[in-house]
């Protein structure tokens, strides 16, 4: 997620990170990676929280771009079909069995 990367200054580790959590709170989100980085030829994962950033600020300070706010409507768009049943991935239960497939 290019927001992730932009607000962490990681732009060039783009291709190493992965989103971990996106927490939606009220008016804001934060979001948490995992960086691969190498140390003496070992990859380390490096975890990292932004910030909270405001979906909206009428204060006249930062807040999420548009094209963030569009990705983020998105993920909850996809989070709300994956847990209806409605996505093309397959959810598991509880003891990973299938628990439902979309078709």
């Amino acid at each position: 997620m290019d927001i992730f990367c932009d607000i962490t200054e990681l732009s060039e580790k783009k291709d190493d990170i992965t989103i971990t959590v996106v927490n939606f709170k009220k008016n804001g989100v934060v979001i948490s990676g995992q960086v691969e980085l190498t140390q003496n030829d070992i990859p380390v994962p490096l975890f990292i929280n932004t910030p909270f950033v405001l979906l909206k600020n009428d204060k006249g300070g930062y807040e999420l771009p548009a094209y963030a706010q569009k990705q983020l409507d998105e993920l909850q768009r996809q989070a709300v079909l994956y847990m209806r049943g409605d996505s093309k991935e397959t959810q598991l239960d509880l003891f990973g069995n299938v628990a439902c497939a979309a078709s």
